[in-house]
C-alpha cells in the first residue's frame, strides 16, 4: 500500500520541533571534550581552562577542547602560553 503524501505531511507537522529534537544527535558530553587544564605558572592563581565553558574573553567558544585552542591563546590571568598548562589529573599544587 502506497502512503499518501498528505498523511506524511500531517504527521511531520505534528512532530514539530519535538520530533526534530528526537532525531538530532546528542550534544557532546564533557567526556568527549577532555578534561580541564590548569596553568602552572608560579605567579598565577591557578586558572582552570574548562572546555565546556571555553574562554569568551578571547573568543574561544564553549565546547573547544584544549588541544584545539588557537596557537596564540594565552592564560587570561598571567599571560603565559599553553606550554604552562597541564591536565587537571596531573596537577600538583
Amino acid at each position: 500500500m502506497r502512503q499518501r503524501p498528505y498523511v506524511r505531511r500531517h504527521f511531520l507537522s505534528l512532530l514539530g520541533s519535538v520530533g526534530l529534537a528526537m532525531i538530532a544527535p546528542p550534544a557532546s558530553s564533557a567526556r568527549d571534550l577532555g578534561e580541564r587544564y590548569v596553568c602552572t605558572n608560579d605567579e598565577c592563581t591557578p586558572y582552570y581552562y574548562d572546555p565546556r565553558l571555553g574562554d569568551p574573553d578571547q573568543d574561544v567558544a564553549p565546547g573547544t577542547r584544549f588541544e584545539d585552542l588557537p596557537r596564540d591563546w594565552i592564560c587570561p590571568v598571567c599571560g603565559w602560553t599553553q606550554s604552562k598548562f597541564v591536565p587537571e589529573s596531573q596537577y600538583q599544587p
